[in-house]
């Protein structure tokens, strides 16, 4: 009887995963920034883990990691271009097996201040010959800024491109992350976040770590 226990809950997580995975391959799991804006002439490079837990049908799963790099360049005082790339596979299988891939494209403006900023990732989403299209408009708010380190909530949908979608089938994704300085140039950059669709049963839980090296002198 237990293992009976044991494959039902097996197969109710496998439906659950097959039906969100299907529906999260442009997902971005993760900010890895603030609402600062780094300033006309300043880069930012980072690097950053992410791993992603489902849950469906009361039951939970390690499901995905995420391997991504990021840059950001400032253009304006309250204008920067940020593009990322980021590889998600499967757990249990190896990074270059059963995932897929995003590209970004990321216009970002805000506030000098550094409080407040608004962003709209383009994301293409590509693995064994197909591939698929998203915007994700995202607000990014500083809720705590002390000298070596901020807190900024970021709320997103994630809107899809594709040919016969509905802005129903959007998900929704709250993301926390704290920026912790430990050098003019270093910032360590572990984040929490929550991604559902609105309506459905089933969520993706993601955490990780990032890191990331400012070149210049960032107003942040």
């Amino acid at each position: 009887m237990k293992n009976f226990r044991k494959i039902a809950a097996a197969g109710m997580i496998a439906m659950g995963l097959l039906f969100l995975s299907n529906q999260a391959q442009a997902q971005i799991f993760g900010e890895y920034q603030n609402a600062g804006l780094l300033g006309k002439g300043k880069i930012e490079a980072s690097t950053h883990f992410t791993g992603v837990s489902t849950s469906y049908g009361g039951e939970s799963a390690y499901t995905f990691n995420g391997l991504g790099l990021q840059a950001g360049f400032g253009l304006g005082e309250r204008f920067e271009l940020r593009t990322r790339y980021e590889r998600l596979w499967f757990d249990g299988l190896g990074i270059g097996d059963g995932g897929f891939n995003n590209l970004t494209l990321a216009p970002k403006l805000g506030k000098e201040d550094g409080r407040f900023a608004f962003m709209l990732p383009i994301v293409m989403a590509f693995a064994e010959g197909d591939q698929s299209f998203q915007i994700h408009p995202t607000v990014l708010v500083s809720i705590l800024r002390l000298e070596k380190m901020n807190l900024t909530f970021s709320p997103k949908y994630l809107i899809s491109l594709d040919e016969g979608s509905e802005f129903s089938d959007s998900f929704l994704a709250l993301n926390l992350g704290a920026g912790i300085g430990f050098s003019e140039q270093w910032v360590l950059r572990p984040e929490l976040g929550l991604m559902f669709l609105p309506g459905e049963e089933g969520t993706f839980f993601n955490f990780g770590l990032g890191i990331s090296r400012r070149m210049g002198n960032p107003k942040d």
